[in-house]
């Protein structure tokens, strides 16, 4: 008998499974997340990814988006200037959320 691959997520006292309770696509791909207590912060490419793979000259666009733990409304969103690094995101717990560029530089978002 093989093992399955698939593992089932249970966090209640009868381990009934958990179903999601949102779903929702800002990116076409993603570089990377931050959570935190009542939101999640997604850093991603917006349009392009396939054009890109096929054309290395397009210029794909990038953007963040903080999305809602409740219900996964988009809280906030921006472009952003260049290409994030993969996994490149970080959340202070005051919540400011810092990306790492691919070009060198860091950008810090939050409040002053």
């Amino acid at each position: 008998m093989g093992m399955s691959n698939q593992r089932e997520i249970t966090g209640n006292a009868t381990n009934e499974p958990i179903s999601a309770h949102w779903k929702k696509q800002i990116f076409e791909g993603y570089f990377g997340l931050a959570l935190g207590r009542n939101a999640v912060a997604v850093v991603g490419q917006h349009q392009g990814v396939i054009e890109y793979k096929k054309n290395k000259d397009s210029q794909p666009t990038f953007g963040i988006a903080i999305l809602s733990l409740n219900d996964g409304t988009i809280l906030w969103q921006e472009e952003l200037p260049a290409s994030p690094v993969w996994w490149g995101v970080a959340l202070d717990r005051e919540g400011s959320l810092i990306i790492a560029m691919k070009d060198g530089s860091i950008l810090c978002y939050g409040r002053k």
